[in-house]
């Protein structure tokens, strides 16, 4: 498996799962209580859709941290930099946030425009034409302006030549307008900034964050890797109709909020983001997608019920403040206003089973991959990808033309 790509609740998986890395212990219950409890919970028996491949003793590698001086510096940078917003006449040099429609012979062209945009006046990044226009504008200021040519535009979300010298009209939102003061490292600013008595105090604090943001990032990515490998070797005989159909619905929301907010229609979207190739279906492909998450949620259960593996009420206290610090929330209430205590605990789930694959499996240490052993990741991957098309859930044997099927017959792609 190349990729992960979330549970049946994409957006709070994606958002929490996938970036958190804090060891998050798992509840072992003393006096275990009987199995059936998972399956009452889910409404099915897990057992009867995954033959769970070896999860326990597995080998798993990590890589090791060293951060450097320039690392340092460029983190002290980024820090000394602070952003203020501009409230006068923009000029070149500042930052703009915009929302742009453009409209060719009347009609909308929603893969020229952009939404949410950020650039820097003066550097040119969508067409010249723009840059000149907000001169002298402020935030807040709606207003048009023309491109006498279409192929002067560069948008994110195309590449082509169709709108070659077709003149084009621009709407323009200024959301915001901001710039940057570069303050000076000394020992007086980081005692009020950053509670430091000294610039080497401020520096070797520093360097500590990123060896641990750095150390719980490589921990994550040995535990995923640990989890595709025990989905690899699982086989999924078949799923609940009724699972497939809250999968397929959650997933399928997701990747259309994920492609609107790109301005872009869902194939496209999912062709540029998602590996989906030039000559499949639309529907093909989805179908795919759906029953890679659905795997994905069986093997969880299954290693849960196995193990009886469960986020109690005292686990939640104990570690939601860690996603509200991570997350930079102001407190436990403002953070489970955006997400309520079910999503919560299901993303804990996700992390309580990472670690037990991890605290049950032999990690070694290596050094740090380098660029080109990443591009020959990748080149291995593509070649791959090209040599399969099997279904997700399959791991077929020599003469095995059986397919994955719902409960009650295949179901259609959303």
């Amino acid at each position: 498996m190349k990729k992960f790509k979330g549970l049946i609740y994409p957006i709070i998986i994606l958002i929490i799962a996938a970036l958190l890395v804090g060891a998050i212990v798992y509840s072992r219950h003393k006096h275990p209580k009987s199995k059936e409890k998972f399956d009452n919970k889910n409404g099915y028996n897990v057992d009867d859709y995954i033959e769970l491949g070896k999860y326990k003793g597995l080998e798993g590698t990590q890589e090791k941290v060293y951060i450097t001086d320039e690392d340092v510096d460029s983190e002290i940078e980024n820090e000394l930099s602070e952003e203020v917003e501009v409230t006068e006449a923009l000029k070149k040099g500042d930052f703009v946030n915009l929302n742009l429609t453009v409209k060719i012979d009347g009609q909308e062209v929603a893969e020229l425009g952009e939404s949410d945009y950020d650039f820097c006046i003066g550097d040119e990044d969508y067409c010249s034409e723009l840059d000149s226009s907000l001169l002298g504008k402020k935030k807040g200021d709606a207003y048009t302006f023309k491109v006498a040519d279409a192929a002067n535009i560069t948008s994110s979300n195309y590449e082509g030549d169709k709108y070659n010298g077709k003149e084009a009209e621009v709407y323009a939102t200024i959301n915001s307008a901001y710039n940057y003061i570069e303050h000076e490292l000394t020992d007086e600013y980081v005692k009020e900034k950053f509670d430091a008595n000294s610039v080497d105090e401020y520096k070797k604090s520093v360097k500590e964050k990123l060896e641990k943001d750095s150390e719980k990032d490589n921990a994550y990515a040995m535990k995923e890797d640990l989890f595709n490998k025990v989905v690899e070797d699982s086989k999924m005989k078949s799923y609940p109709e009724d699972l497939y159909d809250e999968v397929s619905e959650d997933a399928y929301s997701s990747l259309q909020e994920e492609a609107s907010q790109w301005d872009m229609e869902l194939e496209d979207f999912l062709k540029q983001f998602y590996d989906m190739k030039e000559d499949q279906k639309l529907d093909d492909f989805l179908k795919n997608y759906y029953e890679e998450q659905i795997k994905n949620e069986l093997v969880l259960k299954a290693i849960c019920k196995a193990e009886n593996l469960e986020v109690t009420d005292d686990i939640y206290k104990k570690y939601i403040d860690e996603y509200v610090a991570d997350y930079e929330y102001d407190s436990v209430e403002s953070f489970e206003k955006d997400y309520t205590k079910d999503e919560i605990k299901e993303s804990m789930v996700y992390d309580l089973v990472y670690d037990f694959l991890a605290e049950n499996a032999t990690v070694k240490m290596v050094e740090p991959s380098t660029e080109e052993d990443e591009e020959l990741d990748d080149e291995y991957y593509e070649e791959d990808e090209e040599d399969t098309d099997e279904p997700v859930g399959l791991v077929p044997e020599e003469g095995d033309t059986e397919e994955i099927s719902s409960e009650e017959g295949e179901s259609e792609s959303k």
